[in-house]
């Protein structure tokens, strides 16, 4: 009897590894390609989140860009907005650095600096570098000025002319900026003359912090001044005030510098003002580099949205119909969107003209170039081959952002957001927009 034998011979195994080989070959193409398209619609997630969230951030804080800073009454009284301030601090703090959006200007402790307050400030990093947005603003619901009777530095008083009603309320320790007038006709051709537009014009101002008892009517009629954190002993340096000079309380200023670092949206933050605590107070910490606000955010643009001719309306013309405007047009109609350069540049003048140039700022627009979380593959098949994305203005020309400094940027994906956004309290502040609340063509929906 002979026996068979059953099983696979040599042709049906290679056959199978040929079949087997394929099947996986494949199976390994479709999962490349689904893992591809996985890759690809993670990272556009991502970059959408970032945009969205660094936007909504920007938005908020502009929003309240101005308050406290930019109230005033034509033909009676300054505001604070662009005017010279001096500010000290016994602890180190940070100020817009005109020569580089990349970071903010640290102050040592103890040293007083001069800067232009104004409610945006936007420092221009060239050919289509990251710019920087520093904004200002005070906490204080009290909009209306005190009127003094002088100050000397180093006084540990200020002496009102009337009540000191809303100042200081519960102990809170507020600080107070002193206006002085700049009656130079010079400079200020208004001075004494009621018919010109040019209104009132600060020439130097001063931030003193009071210390009040703690009470719910707030401070006497003589404010106390004494030496401390922010208030300089001797007051060696600080401008003297004349009888009649008016006094702003801002409760706490805020300076915020928004910048792009290590490829995320971050804020430098100088607080200057302390909450009440036993009547000693918490002194607020000047931090050199927040935490991210939203990450994989390379670029920035920023813009100004100018009333050229200062008469209430930043409407969406270009660079050149501002870039040409003098003082003598005053009342012409010639606005623009304006990149921070030339006349508009954080230089840190402190001429004249440049306080007609900060009181026309009614809105900025803001243009974010978000990028995804994920790096693609780079290889000899299929190489990186990326493309900057260019943030398309509604009004003048397009620009690129340059993205070239960033490591492998070619091998990411991006996405570009943006929007505008008015600056409420100069468009609702008297002295600095004296006509309507229209900013180019976007009126303030609140």
């Amino acid at each position: 009897m002979i026996a068979h034998h059953r099983g696979f011979g040599l042709v049906e195994i290679m056959v199978g590894l040929i079949v087997g080989l394929v099947s996986m070959v494949v199976v390994m193409q479709v999962y490349t390609v689904f893992e591809s398209q996985k890759r690809a619609t993670t990272t556009g997630s991502d970059a959408q989140t970032n945009g969205a969230l660094a936007l909504f951030l920007l938005e908020r804080e502009v929003r309240a860009a101005g308050n406290g800073i930019t109230e005033g009454e034509p033909q009676k009284y300054p505001p604070l907005a662009g005017c010279t301030t001096h500010i000290y601090d016994t602890a180190d703090y940070l100020i817009p650095d005109p020569a580089n959006p990349l970071v903010s200007k640290s102050v040592s402790g103890g040293t007083v600096s001069s800067i232009r307050l104004a409610p945006a400030v936007v420092t221009d990093g060239g050919g289509g570098l990251s710019d920087s947005l520093t904004i200002v603003y005070g906490t204080s619901s009290i909009t209306a000025p005190y009127t003094t009777n002088g100050y000397t530095p180093g006084a540990t008083t200020i002496s009102l002319s009337g009540s000191a009603a809303g100042i200081g309320l519960n102990g809170q320790k507020d600080m107070v900026a002193l206006i002085q007038e700049d009656t130079n006709p010079a400079t200020n051709p208004a001075y004494g003359d009621s018919s010109k537009r040019n209104y009132k014009k600060p020439t130097t101002c001063s931030l003193l912090q009071v210390t009040c008892p703690a009470s719910p009517t707030g401070c006497p009629a003589v404010l106390p001044v004494p030496a401390g954190r922010y208030n300089m002993a001797g007051g060696t340096g600080l401008p003297p005030f004349v009888d009649g000079t008016k006094l702003y309380n801002l409760g706490q200023l805020n300076l915020v510098t928004f910048r792009i670092s290590g490829n995320n949206l971050v804020a430098d933050v100088s607080k200057f003002g302390m909450t009440p605590d036993g009547g000693v107070g918490t002194a607020v910490t000047n931090r050199t580099d927040f935490s991210p606000l939203a990450s994989n955010i390379v670029n920035m643009q920023v813009q100004y949205g100018v009333d050229t001719g200062n008469d209430g309306v930043a409407d969406c013309k270009t660079n050149a119909a501002a870039s040409a405007l003098t003082a003598a047009d005053a009342d012409a109609v010639a606005d623009a969107w304006v990149d921070a350069t030339g006349r508009w540049a954080n230089n840190g003048s402190t001429s004249p003209s440049q306080f007609d140039d900060l009181r026309r700022i009614r809105a900025v627009r803001i243009g974010l170039v978000a990028r995804g979380g994920v790096k693609a593959k780079n290889t000899a098949d299929e190489p990186c081959n990326a493309v900057a994305p260019v943030i398309h203005w509604d009004s003048g020309p397009d620009m690129t952002p340059d993205l070239s400094t960033l490591a492998d940027w070619r091998c990411y994906r991006y996405k570009v957001y943006q929007t505008t956004i008015p600056v409420r309290n100069a468009l609702w502040s008297s002295t600095m927009n004296p006509a309507s609340s229209a900013s180019c063509g976007l009126r303030d929906p609140s």
